[in-house]
C-alpha cells in the first residue's frame, strides 16, 4: 500500500481504480486461467486489493447523505465483480 498516497498526489482516485486496480484484477484471473499463476497467487493479490479498496474507504471517512438513491442490480460472478463492484460504489459517494 505504499504505492497508494503517492499515487494519489499526482492522480485521481479514479484513476487509481480504473488505471491500477480494476486492471490488476482483470490481470490476476487471465494469469490463474493461464496457470501462470497458481490459487493462493490469486488469493495474495485479491486479499490486497481487497485491503486497499479498504483503507481507501476508511481513510477517506467519507459522510453519506441522504438523498434519493438510484439502485442497479449486477450479477456477479466472483470475487474481482464484486471488488469492482465496492470500488465503483465508494467512487459515486466521493462525488457527492
Amino acid at each position: 500500500m505504499d504505492f497508494i498516497e503517492p499515487y494519489l498526489t499526482k492522480y485521481s482516485l479514479t484513476s487509481l481504480y480504473e488505471s491500477v486496480l480494476i486492471p490488476s484484477l482483470t490481470q490476476v484471473e487471465k494469469d490463474f486461467r493461464s496457470e501462470l499463476i497458481d490459487q493462493e497467487q490469486k488469493e495474495d493479490v485479491l486479499q490486497n486489493v481487497r485491503e486497499i479498496i479498504d483503507f481507501l474507504s476508511i481513510s477517506e471517512k467519507i459522510e453519506t447523505v441522504t438523498s434519493q438513491k438510484n439502485v442497479l442490480c449486477l450479477a456477479v460472478q466472483g470475487e474481482r465483480d464484486i471488488m469492482v463492484h465496492r470500488a465503483n460504489e465508494y467512487l459515486a459517494l466521493c462525488k457527492l
